[in-house]
């Protein structure tokens, strides 16, 4: 995105998914439990050894034995529960509500990303993996309720208000036909520590993002890329419990700052965008004016960078 002026690439979770665990079990030393799911760590004087799991329609756990877990298993993480590890909350002000359209007949041919912006209202339309129009609608945090209890076409109306006129008319025309809206209660958080003998966390479990700039899943993939560089040359020389532990910290001392620098400039756009009242709306029309400078505009793509790429270099070494 921006680099080239290509549009982001958006790809469908559960198909992405797939084809890494399809990718995964070319490995013989790879298992999958599909429907499985952790139920409890299990703790030998102080230092996990491994999990407990429960197999979808199994009537009982088994133990999955382990000289170190990785839990990477997202917001409501068990592993980060089960492991006593405390966060941080930094108090997300928006939830986002989720629909799609069909993509407008103006804009075929094209990969075309908007964002609009007003008071109280962030709005970023999008292409979805399937060629349909993908809306994302952020609003202040328990807003959406009193929005919906209105009906869809004052919801519609509300998006529509806040866009371009080409947008708002296709949002009016297709309002009938939004595919399942659904609301996403975003959260932002980071544990003080994502190590604890035995247990790395990476990805949501140790860092909850804040939706604005979209960049969970890619940091959480940096999260493992890193992981992968410190871990493996460990495990290749046999990986012993201390030599675990000395690496998930390096782990977690390389990835901290970036992800720490991420979340406050994430926290950034909703504090003006979502604000109502005099002040905030003219200070989002003194950055309107502003933004069309070049050098506004050369440091705006920089920040924006920072989202879609990181604040700093991670390239896979093993």
């Amino acid at each position: 995105w921006f680099r080239g002026g290509a549009p982001p690439t958006t790809v469908s979770q559960p198909h992405l998914l797939e084809r890494l665990v399809t990718k995964a079990s070319e490995h013989r030393s790879f298992r999958f439990v599909r429907g499985g799911r952790v139920t409890d760590l299990v703790d030998e004087g102080g230092r996990i050894a491994g999990v407990r799991l429960r197999e979808d329609g199994a009537e009982s756990d088994e133990t999955l034995r382990a000289s170190l877990v990785v839990g990477a298993d997202g917001r409501t993480s068990i592993v980060r529960r089960k492991g006593g590890f405390q966060a941080v909350d930094l108090h997300a002000p928006m939830d986002v509500a989720w629909c799609k359209l069909p993509w407008p007949d103006a804009w075929k041919g094209e990969r075309r990303v908007q964002a609009h912006v007003a008071g109280g209202h962030l709005l970023i339309a999008l292409p979805a993996p399937d060629g349909q129009l993908q809306l994302a609608w952020v609003l202040l945090k328990g807003t959406f309720a009193e929005v919906r209890s209105r009906g869809i076409e004052a919801w519609v109306e509300d998006m529509a208000e806040h866009v371009t006129p080409d947008l708002a008319a296709h949002l009016r025309a297709h309002g009938g036909s939004i595919q399942r809206p659904f609301l996403l209660s975003a959260a932002t958080d980071h544990v003080t520590r994502w190590t604890r003998p035995g247990v790395l966390l990476i990805g949501d479990a140790a860092h909850t993002m804040s939706p604005v700039g979209g960049q969970g899943l890619n940091v959480a993939l940096r999260d493992a890329v890193v992981a992968a560089n410190h871990l493996v040359p460990v495990l290749r020389e046999g990986g012993t419990a201390a030599a675990l532990d000395a690496a998930a910290e390096r782990v977690a001392a390389e990835r901290r700052p970036e992800i720490e620098e991420i979340q406050a400039l994430a926290a950034m756009p909703p504090r003006l965008g979502l604000r109502g009242g005099a002040v905030a709306g003219v200070l989002r029309s003194v950055l309107a004016r502003l933004i069309q400078l070049p050098p506004v505009q050369a440091r705006a793509l920089r920040v924006v960078d920072k989202f879609l790429y990181g604040t700093r270099r991670v390239e896979l070494c093993v």
